[in-house]
């Protein structure tokens, strides 16, 4: 569906998406888990810094990269289950990098 940006304050349908999901996770417990070594912790500071330099370059993202990084951190490295181990922990980052990369934000 397309969106205007007129009703909508501006704002591209991706920039209303990233607020809104700004808006709730603000609110989540803190139940991150640390994160993994090996090939998910280094894609997940590869996504990170993909965003930082977003943010520094004239990127068609600079609106919201720093909004999404800071929605990254909840939304990725959220414990599965309050006794969740490790390996839950490294299958759900790989998870969730996969729907991240595909800017799947659901």
């Amino acid at each position: 569906a397309v969106v205007s940006t007129q009703s909508t304050g501006g704002l591209t349908p991706k920039e209303l998406e990233v607020k809104h999901i700004h808006e709730e996770v603000a609110f989540f417990r803190k139940n991150l888990f640390v994160l993994p070594k090996g090939e998910a912790g280094t894609a997940f500071i590869e996504e990170a810094i993909k965003l930082i330099n977003a943010f520094n370059s004239n990127d068609d993202n600079i609106s919201v990269a720093l909004t999404q990084l800071m929605i990254m951190f909840p939304l990725l490295l959220q414990k599965p289950s309050p006794k969740s181990k490790a390996k839950d922990h490294l299958e759900a980052l790989k998870r969730r990098l996969v729907l991240w990369q595909e800017e799947d934000f659901s």
